[in-house]
C-alpha cells in the first residue's frame, strides 16, 4: 500500500516536469537526484533506466522529455545560386588546358663515309664509284632544300704541306662540281682545305696514306 502511495506521489509532483531544452531536462533530473530523493537517475541516455525495478526513475525519464534533435540549426543552411541541375557542357570548366608546343622535328642527320670516297696519290680526279657513293648526297640535298654541306679535301702526308693543302682544295672542288652538275645550287656547298693536317688514319702504312686521301662531306 505504502509502495503504490509513493509511485502516485512521485508521478504526480513530475506531472509538471517536462523538458523542452537540454538546460531544462538537466534541471528536470538533478529534482530528482537531490539528496533525500529515493530515486537517483543519471543524465545521458534517455532510454536506460539505473537500478532494476526503479518504478520512479522509469517515470522521471519519461516526464522530463529529453528533447530530440530533429532538424538542422539555421545557421547550417546555404543558399546556392543557379540551378544544381544545370546540363554539363553549360558548366563552367573546372581546369583549363592550355596548348603545349610541341617542337619541331630536327631535319635527319647526313651521314656519309668519307673512306668510300679516296683518291688516287697526287691525283684529286674521282675513282670509279666514286658517282654510286657521292649519289647519297645528291638524294639527301633534294630531300633536304634548306640544308647546305661543307666539302671538306685532305691528303696523304706525302709532299709538302702547301702542295698538299692546294691538293686538298682541287679534291673538295672536284666534288662540289659533282653536285652541281646534278641539280645541287651552288650556294648550299661549302668548300674548305685540310691538307695533311687532319689524317683518318696512320701515315706509316700505304692503307692508311689511302685513307687519309680523301674529302669528307659535312651537314651544316
Amino acid at each position: 500500500m505504502r509502495k503504490g502511495l509513493a509511485v502516485i506521489a512521485v508521478s504526480l509532483s513530475l506531472s509538471a516536469c517536462t523538458a523542452t531544452t537540454d538546460e531544462q531536462y538537466m534541471q528536470c533530473l538533478q529534482g530528482f537526484n537531490d539528496s533525500g530523493s529515493a530515486i537517483r537517475v543519471v543524465a545521458g541516455t534517455a532510454a536506460q533506466v539505473i537500478g532494476a525495478g526503479g518504478v520512479g526513475a522509469a517515470a522521471a525519464l519519461v516526464l522530463c522529455d529529453e528533447p530530440e534533435v530533429t532538424a538542422s540549426p539555421e545557421v547550417l543552411t546555404v543558399t546556392v545560386s543557379g540551378s544544381l541541375s544545370q546540363p554539363l557542357e553549360n558548366r563552367p570548366p573546372l581546369l583549363v588546358s592550355k596548348p603545349i608546343p610541341v617542337a619541331e622535328a630536327p631535319t635527319r642527320s647526313f651521314v656519309f663515309d668519307s673512306r668510300t670516297l679516296d683518291f688516287e696519290l697526287n691525283q684529286s680526279a674521282l675513282l670509279p664509284g666514286a658517282d654510286e657513293t657521292l649519289s647519297t648526297v645528291v638524294t639527301f640535298l633534294e630531300a633536304f632544300p634548306e640544308v647546305s654541306v661543307l666539302i671538306t679535301g685532305h691528303t696523304c702526308s706525302l709532299g709538302t704541306s702547301e702542295y698538299n693543302l692546294q691538293l686538298s682544295e682541287r679534291r673538295a672542288e672536284q666534288v662540289s662540281d659533282y653536285l652541281k652538275g646534278h641539280g645541287i645550287d651552288s650556294d648550299r656547298l661549302v668548300v674548305a682545305a685540310r691538307g695533311d693536317s687532319e689524317p683518318l688514319s696512320s701515315n706509316l702504312t700505304e692503307r692508311g696514306r689511302q685513307l687519309n686521301r680523301r674529302v669528307e662531306v659535312v651537314q651544316l
